[in-house]
């Protein structure tokens, strides 16, 4: 594998983990809001309860992570169109510089 290849493999793993990260967060704050929620009769109470401030507190993080997820699976997906774009790409330039019988298992014999 070349650098290139090397560096969007380790972008692509980054990018997993950190989707699976972000969707552990989601899970732990939206279990926190469900507990907090149901403790509290959270929406019947006074808007300005300290409870009901920490319940809107909570909602907006997990939409915000939630947006933050979304964000990272639209990555994920283009990393790996690219991926495959990039495969196309190379095998077409090494068609045409004379290599037709070049397959990428050729490129793993050599690493």
């Amino acid at each position: 594998m070349n650098e290139d290849d090397t560096e969007r493999d380790n972008l692509y793993a980054h990018a997993e983990r950190i989707s699976a990260e972000l969707g552990n967060m989601t899970l732990e704050l939206k279990a926190c809001i469900e507990n907090v929620n149901s403790r509290s009769g959270s929406g019947q109470g006074d808007a300005s309860a300290p409870l009901s401030k920490i319940v809107r507190i909570l909602n907006n993080q997990l939409q915000a992570l939630t947006n933050v997820d979304a964000t990272t699976q639209d990555v994920t997906t283009r990393l790996e169109q690219l991926t495959g774009e990039l495969s196309i790409v190379l095998l077409t330039w090494l068609q045409t510089a004379g290599l037709q019988s070049f397959s990428l298992s050729t490129c793993a014999a050599w690493d």
